[in-house]
């Protein structure tokens, strides 16, 4: 009786052990036919980029990034702490600067 729990035991193991990767897979693709992002005002998975952290900024702020950065590279580095200083107590905001 022992032997049969122990043989009993180690095939659900084994099982378990074999079919794991699988049943992760098949439970991912559920999961991603079930949940539409868009509905909840997402983009979608076709629209995400997983080298970005997050959005592109405005065009704007590419602009004056492009200049902070050419004048820090000519030697001008008022324009830098300007524009980090700009962020006043935002702490956050100030590391997103930096």
């Amino acid at each position: 009786m022992i032997q049969l729990l122990f043989d009993v035991a180690v095939l659900v193991l084994v099982a378990g052990l074999i079919l794991r990767q699988p049943l992760a897979r098949a439970r991912a693709k559920l999961a991603a036919r079930r949940f539409d992002p868009t509905r909840y005002g997402l983009p979608s998975r076709d629209e995400l980029d997983p080298s970005c952290a997050g959005p592109p900024p405005p065009k704007s702020a590419q602009l004056e990034l492009m200049a902070l950065t050419d004048a820090a590279s000519q030697g001008d580095w008022r324009p830098a702490a300007a524009y980090l200083d700009h962020a006043g107590q935002d702490w956050d905001e100030r590391w997103h600067r930096i």
